[in-house]
C-alpha cells in the first residue's frame, strides 16, 4: 500500500475512504492492520468480496468482444518491473553498460526503439532492474542474437568507418513480458559526383568571335558617323539661312 501511494503521488491524508474486496479481507487481523494503517475505524466492504474480481474480469472481457455491447470504460494495465537492456558481442567479452528500456509502471503494450551502431553480429540481453519483488537472483530473462551485420557490410561494400545502424524494437506484451519484436539494419552509402563543364564546339567559338569583332568595329565607327551627321546638319542650316536672306533682299528691291 505504501508503494501504491508513492507511485500515485497521494498522501495518506488524501484518502477519504477505503473499499476492500477479496476473500482474505474477512480475516480479522487483515482488517485490523488496514484500520491502523489508514487510521480509520470503518473499512468499507460494499462489494461481494468473493465475486468482485471475477465479475470485473468478465465485464472487461465483454468490452473487448464484438459479440457484446457494454458501457465503455477505461483501464490501463502497467508493469511494476523496470526492464534493462545491454549488448554482448561474444560469450567471453565484456558486455556493455545496462540501460533501462522500460521504466517502473510502464504501460502494457508500450513499444520502444533503440539504435545500435555495429560492425559485426551481437546479442541483446534483457534484465529486470529491480529484484525486490522477484523470487530469483539477478539474471537475464531473455537473450536474442542479432546476426547478418557483417553480411550487410560486405553486400553494400560499406567502409569500416561507417558501421551498420541497427534499429531494434522492444515491446511489453499484454502479459507484462518484455520481448524483442524486430531488428532492422541500414547502411549509409556516400556517393561523390564530379561536375565537368561542357566545352564549346570550335565552330560556335569562331562564330562568336566574328560577331564580337563586328560589334567592336561598329562601336569604333560610331563616333565618326555621328560627327559626319553633325557636319551635314550644319551645312543644311547655312543653306537655309542664305535662302532666307535672298528672299528678304528681293522683297526690298520690289
Amino acid at each position: 500500500i505504501t508503494q501504491v501511494l508513492h507511485d500515485s503521488g497521494f498522501k495518506l491524508a488524501d484518502i477519504h475512504g477505503v473499499e476492500v474486496f477479496g476473500g482474505s479481507t474477512r480475516i480479522p487481523k487483515v482488517q485490523q492492520i488496514l484500520r491502523q494503517f489508514f487510521q480509520k475505524d470503518d473499512i468499507t466492504a460494499h462489494l461481494n468480496t468473493d465475486e468482485a474480481a471475477a465479475l470485473g474480469a468478465g465485464f472487461f472481457a465483454a468490452s473487448l468482444s464484438s459479440a457484446f455491447r457494454v458501457r465503455k470504460f477505461g483501464i490501463t494495465d502497467i508493469s511494476p518491473f523496470p526492464v534493462g537492456v545491454r549488448t554482448v558481442k561474444d560469450e567471453g567479452d565484456k558486455p556493455s553498460k545496462r540501460t533501462v528500456i522500460f521504466s517502473h509502471n510502464s504501460r502494457l503494450g508500450a513499444r520502444k526503439m533503440k539504435e545500435y551502431k555495429k560492425k559485426e553480429d551481437f546479442a541483446i540481453e534483457l534484465w529486470y532492474e529491480s529484484h525486490q519483488q522477484l523470487p530469483f537472483d539477478s539474471a537475464p530473462f531473455l537473450k536474442v542474437d542479432v546476426v547478418g551485420v557483417a553480411d550487410k557490410l560486405a553486400k553494400y561494400n560499406a567502409s569500416s568507418k561507417h558501421p551498420v545502424k541497427i534499429q531494434v524494437q522492444f515491446s511489453l506484451t499484454k502479459s507484462g513480458v518484455a520481448v524483442v519484436d524486430k531488428a532492422e539494419a541500414s547502411v549509409v552509402e556516400e556517393v561523390t559526383y564530379v561536375v565537368t563543364p561542357t566545352p564549346v564546339p570550335a565552330a560556335n567559338a569562331t562564330a562568336n568571335a566574328t560577331k564580337g569583332a563586328a560589334n567592336d568595329t561598329a562601336a569604333a565607327k560610331d563616333p565618326e558617323v555621328k560627327e559626319t551627321e553633325r557636319a551635314e546638319a550644319g551645312e543644311a542650316a547655312e543653306k537655309d539661312q542664305d535662302a532666307a536672306e535672298q528672299v528678304s533682299s528681293d522683297e526690298g528691291d520690289a
